[in-house]
C-alpha cells in the first residue's frame, strides 16, 4: 500500500495556561485531510485545550484525500499513546468518526 509522509497538526490553547493543557486528539474522516477538518475543532483552544490532528498516511484515489484503512495501525497507535511519557499529567480525549458513529476515548 502506498504511503504518504506523516503529518501531525497542532493548535496551542489561545491563552497562556498555568497547568498542562488538556489534549483533544482527533482524526479526520475517511476521504478527507487535516486541512479540511481541523477548523471544526479549533474552538476547543479557546477553552484552554491543546488540539492535535494527525493525517493518515494512506492516500485515497482523490489527490489530497486520505483514509484510515488500516485499523491495526490505528489501534497500535492508540495503545502506544497510552504509554507516552509526554502525556503524563495531561487529560487526553481522542475522538474519531468510524463505522457511522463518533468514538471518544479518554486517557489519563
Amino acid at each position: 500500500m502506498e504511503q504518504a509522509p506523516p503529518v501531525l497538526a497542532t493548535v496551542e490553547p489561545s491563552h497562556p495556561q498555568t497547568a498542562p493543557p488538556r489534549l483533544l486528539f482527533v482524526t479526520h474522516r475517511n476521504v478527507s485531510n487535516v486541512e479540511n477538518e481541523i477548523d471544526y475543532y479549533r474552538p476547543v483552544t479557546e477553552w484552554g485545550w491543546l488540539l492535535a490532528m494527525p493525517q493518515s498516511s494512506q492516500p485515497w484515489d482523490v489527490e489530497g484525500r486520505y483514509v484510515w484503512g488500516d485499523f491495526d495501525v490505528m489501534n497500535n497507535f492508540f495503545q502506544e499513546m497510552e504509554h507516552t511519557s509526554w502525556l503524563a499529567g495531561i487529560c487526553v480525549v481522542s475522538a474519531l468518526w468510524s463505522r457511522q458513529r463518533w468514538w471518544a476515548l479518554p486517557y489519563g
